[in-house]
């Protein structure tokens, strides 16, 4: 008889995989995580007033969560069941689909569970269902959104991705398409400072309902830059929403780029390039400078991550990444933010993985 051992199962994730899970579901990373804890949106309970705040814990040395307005101490699998409303048993299976592994039992009472890599070719993935009104994004202003135009976003760009502009709330309106065109989650990006501490990037809320979806199972921009990527058999993955507006202003209908929402390249969007494009295309991953200074101990670890997001796809497609070495681009910089030079030269510059 099987007997599962959640805290074998909660011990054995990553800090890597917990941010890739709680993406999953529909919560960004806040950037005001530390070494000690990661900080997520409270996403673990309903909200009457319609807003989740940046209050839930994931403690790196416990590997618990805790939420700090409602629930308490809570497990990964707590949440998991919170937000998809399953079963434990269902979280497990959830939690390893995510993260690319499979559960072994082994035999015996009392015997723990062990897993092994999953393919990426072995993944399986439902696509995610567009929302219920997804008319929503419409309601908003095609006004111009001057702190965007002052980043060299043009209004082209963000007509052609239906940006919208909240002038009440000062927020940006970012509708997410699936690649055939069907609106699947909404977010926003606020521009108030008040609002901002809530976090800049987090899904719309209207009606006391929140329009989330699971960003690790989307790709921002892909029903845009599909042809394109078809076209030229290569892919360029940013971070942000932004960086792809930015895409498009250099290269009016030449877009070949789409968003992951995050840091974490996860394995739903790496299989979703594949079904869609095949082996014969070339991954150029262009993440943030999360460092100040190339060869320090930020760099190394962040380069770390970066090899890491492409370990398990490397050897199916041909993989590079984007490395800044000088100071062309700022601490936190997107590869993009610069002159459409310092882009090209550092794409110029990629590193092939081999």
């Amino acid at each position: 008889m099987r007997k599962i051992d959640a805290k074998d199962i909660a011990n054995k994730l990553s800090e890597y995989e917990v941010i890739k899970i709680m993406e999953e579901l529909g919560s960004d990373v806040s950037e005001k995580s530390n070494d000690k804890y990661l900080i997520f949106q409270t996403i673990c309970h309903p909200h009457e007033d319609g807003e989740a705040s940046y209050k839930l814990y994931y403690y790196l040395d416990s590997k618990v969560f805790r939420c700090y307005t409602n629930c308490g101490n809570i497990s990964i699998f707590d949440v998991v069941m919170n937000v998809k409303d399953i079963s434990f048993k269902e979280s497990i299976d959830f939690i390893y689909n995510i993260i690319g592994r499979k559960h072994i039992p082994k035999r015996g009472v009392g015997s723990k569970i062990e897993y092994k890599q999953k393919s990426i070719l072995e993944v399986e993935y439902e696509p995610v269902q567009p929302i219920k009104k997804p008319y929503l994004y419409n309601i908003y202003s095609k006004q111009p959104i001057k702190q965007w135009l002052d980043e060299r976003i043009s209004q082209d760009a963000m007509n052609k991705f239906n940006i919208r502009y909240d002038h009440e709330r000062d927020r940006a309106i970012i509708p997410h398409f699936r690649e055939d065109g069907k609106c699947v989650g909404i977010r926003v990006r606020n521009f108030n400072p008040i609002e901002e501490k809530k976090g800049k990037y987090i899904p719309l809320w209207h009606d006391c309902i929140g329009y989330n979806h699971p960003l690790g199972r989307c790709l921002y921009g892909l029903n845009v830059s599909k042809e394109n990527i078809k076209k030229y058999k290569k892919v360029i993955i940013f971070e942000s929403e932004k960086s792809v507006l930015k895409y498009e202003s250099m290269y009016p209908n030449n877009n070949l780029s789409v968003a992951i929402c995050g840091s974490s390249f996860s394995n739903v969007q790496k299989k979703i390039l594949l079904d869609l494009f095949g082996t014969d295309i070339e991954i150029i991953l262009c993440l943030d400078k999360q460092y100040k200074v190339d060869g320090d101990e930020e760099s190394i670890q962040w380069k770390e991550k970066i090899l890491k997001n492409l370990e398990n796809i490397k050897d199916i497609v041909r993989c590079s990444y984007v490395w800044c070495t000088d100071d062309s681009l700022d601490y936190k910089d997107s590869p993009i933010d610069k002159s459409k030079e310092v882009f090209e030269s550092l794409i110029k510059s990629r590193i092939t993985i081999e």
